[in-house]
Formats: C-alpha cells, sequence, structure tokens
C-alpha cells in the first residue's frame, strides 16, 4: 500500500497543472468542465446525478454478488460528488437530497469495508459542511472525533476526519462545540505526532479551530501541545511552511492567560542555547555540516545555520504573542543580552533581519530600566547594538526594519536623548545617504519622522549642522529623498507618520531650511516647502476619497518655481508608479476620478501592511484622523505669508483643493 503521507498530499495537489496528470485528475476536469458549459437551467448536474444513479446501481450489483472491491466504485461516487458539492446543492431536492446523501455518508464513515472510503466519506461530508443542519454537522463531528480517537485507524482517515473538524466546527455554536474540544484537543496530540511536511497545514488549521474555541479548555492541554509543537519545530525548523504552522500554534497559547509562563519555560532554554552555539561558532553553515566534529554538548552542531534564524523568529513570536502582565524580568535577562550578541557577532543576514525585529520587540516590551541595565564596558547594550547595526557591513535589505528598533529606542522610557540621540540620528543620516533599498530609504526616514514629530527643533538643528559624504548637506539630501520616496511609501501607518512630520516641518517655518530645494529626477527644481504643500494636499485628496485631476508641479510656466511644459502623463505615472498602458481615464479623466478606478482604501488593502512596525496598531499616532490632522493644519497656516506665497503658485486644482478646505465646504 502507498505511504499515507503520499497519499494524502496527492489529493490536496492533485488539480495541481506542476504535479503529474493522473486518470482521476483527467476526469475530475472533464466533469467540471461539462458542468460549467452545462451550466444552464442545471443539465450538467442533472446529467451527472443520472451517471452517479447507474454506477450506484452497477455497485450494489457487485457487492450482493459477494465482490470485494465494491468500495473501490462507491468511494470514486463519493470523491466527485463531493468536488462537485456547490453544483449538486443547486439541484431540487427530487434530483439530489443533501439530507439524504448525508446519512449515506454517515454509514460510508464507519464502513470496515475500506480505511480509503471512511477517509473519502469524512473528507467529502466536510465539502458539504455548509449545507449541513446543525443536528447533521455534530453528528459528523462526533464521526470525526471517533477516527482521530481510533489507534488502528489510518493516517488518511484520521486526516480526512481533521477535514471535517475544521468545517463542521464553525457551524457550531461555541457552547455546543465546548463539550467536543477536549476529544479534539487529545486526539490532534496524538495526530501531531505522526503527521508529515506534507499534511502539517492540514492538522494544524484543525488544531487552531478548536484551541480558539475555549480558552480555558485549551490551558489545560498546553503542555502536550507545546511539547509536540517543539517537537516539530525541530524537525523541519528549516522549513518555512511547517515553521509558520507551529508559530501559530504558539502565537495561540501565549494569548491565552496562565500559558504564557509555562511556554516561556519551555521555549526560552532552547533559544537561548541555539544562540549561545551560534555565538561560539558551534553551528556551522551549511557549507560547513557536512564535515568536522562537534563539541560534546553540542547537539545541533550538526544543524545548519538555518536553525539559528529559525530560533529567532521562535523568540520574536514569543514577544509578540505574550501578554503585558507577563513577569517579563526573568525572561529578559535570559534573551536580551545575548540576542544583542548575537546579532553583533553573526554574519548571517537572514538572522540579522529578524533579529532586529525580535529586538525592536524586546524593547518596546521589557522595562525600560532593566533594558537599560544591559551594558557593556559601561555602555548600555541597546545603543551600542544600533551603533553597530548603522555602521557594520550590512546589506540593506536586512536591515529594513532598523528604524522599528531606533524608534523603540527614543520613543519609549529609556531616556535616551542629548548626545546619544545626535549621535545616533547622525549615523542614521550616513546610513540613509549610503542606502540603495527602498525599504531601508523608508525605514530610515520613517523613523526620522517620528523623532520630527517628538522633537523637531533637535531633528532640524542636527540636519542642519550635518555634512554628509561628498560634502552633502544632511538637510537637502534628507528632506530632497523624503519628498521623493514618501509616494512609494508603503503602509498606511508609515504614510500618515511621514506627511505629519512634513505638515510639522512646514509649520515651523525654520530659517534653516528655508534655502533647501527639491530636485525630481530631471533636475528641476523648488522649494521644498512647495512640494511638501503638493503632498499633503495629495494625501487630503485621498483621505477624502476627491483626489485632484492632475498632480502638478507649477500653476504655470511663467512661475520661477514652475517645472517645465514637457512634465507629462508618462512621467506622472512613472514617478507615481501607476501601472497600466494609459495614465489617464477614459477621454483624458484623471485616473484617481474614473468610476472604474479602485477606493484609496482597496487600494491599500491590496498593498497590504507588511512593512508596518509589529507594533503600529498601539502607536498613539495611529488612531490619529488623517484628515482631521491636514484639515486643522491647513486652517491653522490660512493668513501665514509663507503659505499664501506658495498657495498662490499651486496648480489651478490644488488651490481649488485647498479654498475648499479653507473655506469649510470639503
Amino acid at each position: 500500500m502507498m505511504d499515507p503521507n503520499e497519499y494524502v498530499a496527492e489529493e490536496d495537489d492533485e488539480l495541481n497543472p506542476t504535479k503529474s496528470y493522473t486518470v482521476r485528475t483527467s476526469c475530475r476536469r472533464m466533469i467540471d468542465t461539462l458542468l460549467d458549459v452545462f451550466a444552464k437551467e442545471q443539465f450538467g448536474a442533472l446529467a451527472l446525478m443520472a451517471a452517479v444513479q447507474l454506477r450506484l446501481g452497477e455497485m450494489e450489483e457487485m457487492k450482493e454478488r459477494g465482490g470485494d472491491m465494491w468500495w473501490k466504485m462507491r468511494e470514486a461516487i463519493i470523491h466527485i460528488m463531493g468536488s462537485t458539492a456547490e453544483a449538486l446543492s443547486c439541484l431540487p431536492d427530487e434530483s439530489f437530497s443533501t439530507d439524504s446523501f448525508m446519512q449515506q455518508l454517515a454509514d460510508d464513515a464507519r464502513s470496515p469495508a475500506s480505511p480509503f472510503l471512511r477517509g473519502r466519506a469524512l473528507s467529502c461530508a466536510s465539502q458539504f459542511a455548509a449545507m449541513c443542519s446543525e443536528e447533521a454537522s455534530s453528528h459528523f463531528l462526533k464521526a470525526a472525533i471517533e477516527s482521530l480517537h481510533r489507534e488502528d485507524e489510518p493516517f488518511p482517515v484520521r486526516i480526512g476526519a481533521c477535514r471535517a473538524i475544521s468545517t463542521f466546527c464553525p457551524n457550531l455554536k461555541k457552547e455546543l462545540m465546548g463539550e467536543y474540544v477536549p476529544e479534539i484537543l487529545s486526539g490532534m496530540c496524538g495526530l501531531m505526532r505522526e503527521t508529515h511536511e506534507d499534511t502539517l497545514h492540514l492538522v494544524v488549521d484543525t488544531l487552531l479551530t478548536a484551541m480558539e474555541v475555549d480558552e480555558a479548555i485549551t490551558a489545560r492541554f498546553h503542555a502536550p501541545l507545546t511539547q509536540h509543537a517543539l517537537e516539530i519545530w525541530e524537525t523541519f525548523h528549516n522549513d518555512h511552511i511547517v515553521n509558520n504552522c507551529v508559530l501559530d500554534i504558539f502565537r495561540v497559547l501565549g494569548k491565552i492567560e496562565g500559558c504564557q509562563g509555562e511556554l516561556q519555560e519551555a521555549l526560552v532554554p532552547r533559544i537561548v542555547k541555539i544562540f549561545n552555539l551560534s555565538i561560539s561558532g558551534k553551528i556551522r553553515g551549511e557549507e560547513e555540516a557536512d564535515g568536522g566534529e562537534g563539541g560534546e554538548d553540542d547537539d545541533l552542531s550538526a544543524l545548519a545555520c538555518g536553525v539559528v534564524d529559525a530560533a529567532t523568529e521562535l523568540l520574536h513570536t514569543l514577544l509578540l504573542s505574550s501578554a503585558e502582565e507577563v513577569p517579563w524580568e526573568g525572561f529578559a535577562r535570559a534573551t536580551f543580552p545575548v540576542l544583542v550578541e548575537l546579532l553583533m557577532t553573526t554574519h548571517d543576514t537572514s538572522v540579522i533581519d529578524t533579529g532586529v525585529k525580535c529586538a525592536a520587540a524586546a524593547v518596546r516590551r521589557f522595562p525600560p530600566a532593566l533594558v537599560m541595565s544591559f551594558e557593556h564596558e559601561g555602555q548600555p547594550m541597546v545603543l551600542l547594538l544600533a551603533r553597530h547595526l548603522l555602521t557594520a557591513d550590512i546589506p540593506d535589505i536586512s536591515l529594513y526594519k532598523v528604524g522599528s528598533l531606533l524608534s523603540a529606542m527614543f520613543e519609549g522610557e529609556l531616556g535616551l536623548g542629548g548626545d546619544a540621540l545626535n549621535e545616533t540620528l547622525v549615523l542614521a543620516l550616513q546610513r540613509l545617504h549610503a542606502a540603495k533599498f527602498s525599504d531601508m530609504q523608508q525605514t530610515l526616514v520613517v523613523f526620522l519622522a517620528k523623532l520630527v514629530l517628538m522633537n523637531p527643533d533637535a531633528c532640524v538643528s542636527v540636519l542642519a549642522e550635518t555634512t554628509l559624504e561628498g560634502g552633502v548637506g544632511a538637510a537637502e539630501f534628507v528632506l530632497g529623498g523624503w519628498l521623493r520616496w514618501h509616494m512609494e511609501f508603503c503602509g498606511v501607518f508609515s504614510r500618515k507618520v511621514s506627511f505629519m512630520a512634513l505638515a510639522r516641518l512646514l509649520q515651523m517655518n525654520d530659517e534653516r531650511l528655508a534655502s533647501v530645494v527639491f530636485r525630481n529626477e530631471d533636475g528641476e527644481q523648488c522649494p521644498w516647502a512647495f512640494r511638501a504643500v503638493q503632498i499633503l494636499l495629495y494625501e487630503y485628496a485621498k483621505v477624502a476619497e476627491n483626489a485632484p485631476g492632475q498632480f502638478e508641479f507649477g500653476a504655470d510656466d511663467s512661475d520661477e518655481y514652475a517645472f517645465a511644459d514637457d512634465f507629462d502623463d508618462a512621467e506622472f505615472a512613472r514617478q507615481y508608479s501607476i501601472e497600466g498602458d494609459e495614465v489617464g481615464g477614459r477621454d483624458g479623466e484623471s485616473p484617481f476620478m474614473s468610476a472604474d478606478a479602485l477606493s484609496f482604501q482597496e487600494l491599500m488593502e491590496l498593498a497590504g501592511n507588511g512593512d508596518e512596525d509589529d507594533d503600529a496598531s498601539t502607536h498613539p499616532l495611529y488612531p490619529v484622523d488623517a484628515k482631521e490632522f491636514l484639515t486643522e493644519m491647513f486652517c491653522s497656516a490660512r493668513d501665514d505669508p509663507h503659505m499664501l506665497f506658495l498657495a498662490e503658485r499651486l496648480a489651478e486644482e490644488d488651490q481649488e483643493l485647498l479654498q475648499g478646505i479653507w473655506s469649510g465646504a470639503q
């Protein structure tokens, strides 16, 4: 008999065109096509049921003659009916009765003829779950749980039970689910020991469904769940898909009251051991893993360096999932110094990438006094780490979260300021000047933006007094780049922080920035404040869902600040990353005003917020209403001569938008 794990994996991949094609796959695709082609008046579904009835008759005849392979035809029938559940459910009751079919499946799920028939029945039942009554769902849930606990039940049947549990659970009310959770969790703990990377996601999905029903019940199973999850993690630490599945289990456990301490006790010693082995050079890279001898205590010496990255991700998960009331002191003393030492000694870019996020999460969660108590040669370790990351020869792509760490250091209550702030800010400006990777530019600019909102005068002083490599003034380089990069920043929160800081700098009207000009890629220039006003109006228009039709640099070419006439739609599209063969809408209509254009909210949902800090949603600026903020900013500058001077040189549509804000019409 074929390997059960392979059987289940092929079941999941049988419609994947990259996999080998089988006769069964061809038949399924052909039937799907027939159902689509003859969907009118349900001719395809009716023909399928006629064929099913014919085969059922042949199966019964085979069964009556004593043939022992009748179940194969029954399994094939169930298989195709499950795969076409949506089409069959639309048929009238006289052609197909869901309730009657489910009763037949209940018998198949307990059939002694073949484990594959039982597994197929459970899997098929799950595909009809949405159409089942609560009573039917409860009935099949019991059958699935029985399969989980049956020691002699083959693996494919138990995987079918997993599918049934995960799909039938949502059909039941939480209070009804409670009585099944202990049995589900105990059965899943047993299944976790047997699962394989090809089927682990099915097991974990089912497990998470049950774990989230009742935290109190789940807490009783935290010990075996943690043990089995850690065993899987150690076995498949280099498999990112499996690793993420295991981390999901730890995330849920970490948020359950009473589980955090036990979770730390189980995971932290393992994490610290891996970090120390890496620091001492006992965990070698993949190119060295095949030779040499490890130390007598080094049971991980043969593992590739991926285990360190996985351990760092595990620590990051533990930090993010733990509740605020968890006693942090022991956790911090065990992990923070060794994490800093790891980041300052490793050359593994993937470890640095994850470790920087981990350090930022630790600084935000550990007590400030405790973080500052970790010193090396009289210097706070966190400050030494920041200096190392900003000055070491580390690729930008591995440091694109360093802004999160810097923000955590200076926004919190660590007490860092004065010389420490100025020195770190200068190093950040130097690193920004050398950065080529857009995400690295964004993370440092957003850090700077947060500092501007906290302490604008100190930031402007450093910008005005710092000269970068090549004799470039920091103020001109940073503001020029900031205004150029802002439109490409990803993440709603990052964009918000960026334009709020630009607004703050604009309100300052600081003489030290008066001579700074913005240059586009064609060398055309205007005062930085003029460009900032354009960006702020653009952001206002987006949040107000009333974007201007054209985002020009000047009102006309007679203005000393206006750009040349050849700043056309193609250039506009290139600068603002508008995709498509044509920039304008129908008949020259603005792409932002087109009826077919996506809304700002839809665009943000498509873009996602994967770049945001882990703690963005808890930041004090997060709930700030962007429209109200910009409205107040523009209205406060209504009588400011500098603002009026800039407003007169805006494009006509921008002027109309600004006048609308001032008049209260927007």
